[in-house]
């Protein structure tokens, strides 16, 4: 009867033995497919890289543009006046339109006159030769040029003696409407001129903050992006076992300036204004996070590794055991591979066997990632194929090391029962 036990506990250990190394070797197998996609997760952080080069360049302009924004208010307040003084400037050449047209208007009647300006001031000069039935040349204004004046147009006062002067006058504030109108329009010219340029340096230096505050709006995506990196946590679980950056810091962090009133402090273009500082906070924390899941990734990987191994090692032991009992040859090898069994399962109970924390990634016919409609990568548990057979063959290797036990003290108290009956 022990014998026939043997014999089927031994065939036990020989399938359960097979199926511990087919299950370890499939569990080697998506161990290091873990370790490619989680390699391949870890170069995709290194993008932390760039932003924080970007980091860097903004903290090295972030001066030039703090003083290209007082530069660029300054030149709005400019600008601003400027167009006031345009305005201005404008509305008095309106006003003085009529003006410049009566002066115009005046000159063109003075004109006429100008010959009996200089034909007066020679009368006037003591040569009265040509003016006969005229006692002065006064007289003869008075006689000749006042109505011919007011033929014209012009009416010339009574009180006035001194024709040429009153004449010179007329013609000189005549020419002051004129020349005022006229310097205003050259003004008014060069105004809208200095405008344009002052438009233009404005633009060119909105420009420039436009290419520094682009740097900030973007730097702001990607260190949120890294910020909200998601922890690692056990699979099909809640349970973290690898905190992101949002758990390191606190949910509360922010990498955007308050001023001393606890107001946002914002950009030219209404986005937050961000302490760099803080921003480079994020990316050494998000570095912090990813080298923690890759150590983690190594401690998991090569612990389940080092089961497995021992696992078909085991199983080996295990196979040999097995035959040897079918052959009623009772092996120590039998206890040896319960002994190694059942410390695979504690080493396996250690290192957490029964759950593992990460999972395969699954693979399509065409060896490409699946992911779902999200866009999310698809995983299956990993490890538990490999748990049930090495909590199988702790059951299997210590019922063969009893039955092997059992058979063996049979066998050596044998010869002693027959010497018994043979005496009797």
């Amino acid at each position: 009867m022990k014998r026939t036990v043997l014999v089927i506990c031994s065939i036990l250990l020989i399938a359960v033995s097979v199926f511990g190394i087919v299950a370890s070797g499939l569990g080697i197998k998506d161990g290091l497919a873990i370790k490619a996609y989680k390699e391949e997760d870890a170069k995709a952080a290194d993008v932390v890289g760039q932003l924080e080069d970007a980091i860097q360049l903004l903290k090295e302009n972030e001066q030039a543009y703090l003083d290209g924004v007082v530069a660029y208010k300054e030149g709005q307040v400019a600008y601003s006046e400027g167009l006031a003084t345009l305005a201005a400037g404008q509305a008095q050449i309106d006003a003085n339109t009529q003006a410049y047209n009566e002066g115009k208007e005046l000159l063109s009647r003075v004109e006429p006159l100008m010959p009996y300006l200089n034909q007066y001031k020679e009368f006037r000069d003591n040569n009265l030769t040509g003016l006969p039935g005229f006692s002065s040349a006064q007289e003869w204004f008075v006689s000749v040029v006042r109505p011919l004046a007011a033929n014209l147009g012009l009416e010339i006062p009574e009180d006035v003696t001194d024709f040429p002067a009153y004449i010179q006058q007329m013609v000189a504030d005549g020419q002051a409407q004129l020349k005022q109108y006229e310097d205003g329009l050259v003004a008014l010219e060069q105004g809208k001129k200095d405008l344009a340029a002052g438009a233009a340096q404005l633009a060119e230096g909105k420009m420039s903050l436009d290419v520094f505050e682009d740097g900030m709006v973007q730097v702001n995506g990607y260190t949120m992006i890294c910020y909200k990196n998601s922890p690692v946590y056990r699979f099909d679980t809640d349970e973290i076992v690898v905190d992101g950056p949002e758990q390191m810091l606190g949910s509360d962090y922010t990498w955007e300036k308050y001023d001393e009133n606890s107001e946002p402090v914002l950009l030219i273009n209404g986005e937050p204004y961000l302490d760099l500082d803080k921003c480079l906070e994020v990316c050494t924390a998000f570095r912090e996070s990813v080298a923690n899941h890759v150590a983690s990734v190594e401690h998991e990987l090569y612990m389940r590794l080092g089961l497995y191994i021992a696992v078909i090692i085991t199983c080996i032991l295990g196979i040999v055991a097995g035959i040897r009992g079918l052959f009623a040859k009772v092996p120590k090898l039998g206890v040896v591979t319960a002994v190694l069994a059942v410390i695979c399962n504690a080493f396996g109970a250690i290192t957490g066997y029964a759950h593992y924390i990460y999972p395969t990634r699954d693979i399509d016919g065409a060896g490409n990632y699946v992911v779902d409609a999200a866009g999310e990568y698809m995983h299956s548990a990993s490890g538990d194929l490999q748990f049930a057979a090495i909590i199988i063959l702790g059951v299997g290797a210590v019922l063969f090391a009893i039955a092997a036990i059992a058979y063996g003290k049979k066998a050596k108290n044998a010869p002693a029962e027959e010497e018994v009956y043979e005496a009797a």
